[in-house]
């Protein structure tokens, strides 16, 4: 199945075409994971296009769920089968109907025989008092699984067939793209458990069909699960798996011969007195591990998935098969010479190779989410001083007092023009400077009783700009314009906080982690509600001043 040879120093790798075909759950779960490990290996099922699955369930919801714990996706790959993947082997009411009615009344029409013989043949009567639709499992029932099979043969057989032909025609883009060798013939492996109704009622009938339908097939190799205490251990189970299995021997002992008719409108039937499956591989519990049920019955699944994997996706494939020859001599059997003792069945165990994928990966992520989230709250160690963060901010943003380094806010609320593109300081100087020039040109008595007129009315006139109010129409101008500049101060000072906090938390700022941005936050916060107090006391102070009355009143006592 798998070879190696050397052209240009370069690993040439041969495989052969593949049908992997999974009954029931077992069987879904098994080459779920087996696409899984594609992907591994080769990072996109379409990467190995000579490998094609099919899946058969009689519950119809089955074909939708998914399988895995970590999803259908994996590694951005949606492992998902397709439609034309799934097979719902499964009937209707309707379909039920029918049925019980032909099988009750089997009896030959003119010189035609019944079109429900073939299955009348081994279907039990006492059956057919209480069948339903078959759409939600074969409920651990061996004859509705095969009922199913039959009721649904050509289905299956054209979505088997759809998926041989997609194996073909790949030869030239494997070799030039991954260096592999598709070598002739085709290799079908069947995967599924005997202990419930669907894998257990439908296994021979599949196998069976197979061999009719590719008789040149090079490998057909049954996976076939045997451990009833993975799925309830129930009395049925139990059964399911003890009938199986005589029925598997039965088949893979020389001098018998299969007979079935799966379809008799075109005269489909089935005679085979080779065994089942080239190679039989039964796989009980003792190979898996786990506390649990569910997980005992996921490693098994996964051990099995590994196993399969191998034949095309691994250097250890020419060991496997080298010792699976091995044992061909052993498996040939002759009906005229029967052998007792023979050795018909394989099994296996990966403990060596197998590691339990989801379990590392759960651990590597926790790791991973553990490191991350220290690093978001610490950074990589670093712990500067909060206040030292505090100073930069106000340095980086301006908003220190050029002379102080205090209450840069104050600061720039005195810097906010309110007249002439002028602040509040630089018109009352300039006011000061004009009223000082007129004082000192005052030279009689006439003039000062004029200029004393006039500081009257420019007392008034500033104090009005000024004036506190709770409307524009009751404020001072002055006072209005520096309200709204206020609103523009803070809408930057949030701006700036917010650009400065987000630097923080970029990892690729010197002092980056959550904890250090929490205690700069804090630190401002600190320093704004001293701001906050230091203002509301100069408005206090403020509104405390005596009234224009009161000033007007102290300016004539000054004047004499």
């Amino acid at each position: 199945m798998y070879t190696q040879t050397s052209m240009n120093d370069r690993q040439y790798q041969g495989i052969n075409r593949t049908i992997c075909i999974g009954l029931g759950s077992t069987g879904k779960e098994v080459l779920m994971r087996v696409r899984r490990l594609i992907v591994d290996r080769y990072q996109d099922l379409a990467k190995l296009p000579v490998v094609s699955f099919v899946h058969i369930d009689t519950d119809k919801e089955a074909t939708q769920s998914v399988s895995l714990r970590t999803g259908n996706s994996y590694q951005g790959v949606d492992l998902s089968f397709q439609d034309a993947e799934k097979i719902n082997a499964t009937m209707t009411s309707a379909q039920i109907t029918e049925l019980v009615q032909g099988l009750e009344h089997c009896n030959p029409i003119g010189d035609q025989p019944s079109p429900y013989a073939h299955i009348s043949e081994w279907f039990p009567p006492q059956l057919l008092r209480n069948i339903k639709a078959i759409d939600q499992g074969a409920k651990g029932i061996r004859p509705i699984g095969r009922l199913s099979f039959f009721h649904n043969y050509l289905k299956i057989k054209q979505a088997i067939e759809v998926a041989e032909q997609r194996t073909r025609g790949h030869e030239q883009d494997l070799l030039k793209q991954s260096g592999l060798i598709v070598d002739p013939g085709l290799n079908i492996i069947v995967v599924g458990s005997l202990c419930g109704g669907t894998g257990s009622g439908t296994f021979l009938d599949m196998a069976y069909s197979l061999r009719y339908a590719y008789p040149e097939v090079k490998q057909l190799v049954g996976y076939l699960v045997i451990s009833p205490e993975l799925y309830g251990n129930t009395p049925n189970m139990c059964a399911n798996t003890y009938a199986a299995l005589m029925e598997l021997d039965y088949y893979s002992s020389p001098g018998t011969t299969f007979a079935a008719c799966y379809d008799q409108r075109y005269d489909i039937h089935v005679q085979e007195k080779r065994p089942p499956f080239d190679y039989t591989y039964l796989v009980s519990k003792s190979t898996e591990q786990g506390n649990y049920v569910i997980d005992k019955q996921r490693k098994l699944c996964n051990v099995i998935a590994n196993k399969i994997a191998l034949d095309f996706s691994s250097e250890l494939a020419p060991v496997v098969k080298g010792m699976r020859d091995n044992f061909a001599q052993h498996l040939i059997q002759e009906d005229d010479h029967p052998r007792p003792n023979t050795q018909n069945y394989l099994t296996f165990g990966l403990a060596a190779i197998y590691f339990p994928r989801d379990r590392i990966s759960q651990i590597t992520v926790t790791r991973i989410s553990h490191k991350l989230t220290n690093f978001w709250l610490q950074g990589e160690g670093q712990s500067p001083d909060p206040l030292k963060l505090l100073e930069q901010f106000f340095i980086e943003h301006h908003w220190y007092n050029n002379s102080d380094q205090k209450n840069g806010f104050i600061s720039k609320l005195e810097e906010i023009p309110i007249e002439n593109e002028k602040n509040f300081n630089a018109l009352m100087n300039t006011w000061k400077s004009k009223l000082e020039n007129k004082i000192t040109e005052c030279k009689t008595k006439e003039e000062r009783a004029s200029l004393m007129r006039q500081l009257q009315r420019d007392f008034r006139e500033q104090f009005h700009k000024t004036k506190t109010g709770d409307s524009e129409s009751t404020r001072g101008v002055w006072l209005t314009k520096i309200i709204k500049g206020k609103n523009s101060l803070f809408t930057q000072l949030c701006e700036d906080i917010d650009s400065y906090l987000y630097s923080l938390l970029n990892p690729n700022n010197k002092n980056f982690s959550i904890t250090n941005s929490r205690n700069w936050l804090d630190a401002i916060q600190s320093e704004l509600n001293t701001y906050q107090y230091e203002i509301e006391l100069k408005v206090k102070d403020v509104n405390s001043t005596k009234s224009l009355e009161q000033l007007e009143k102290n300016g004539h006592k000054l004047t004499r």
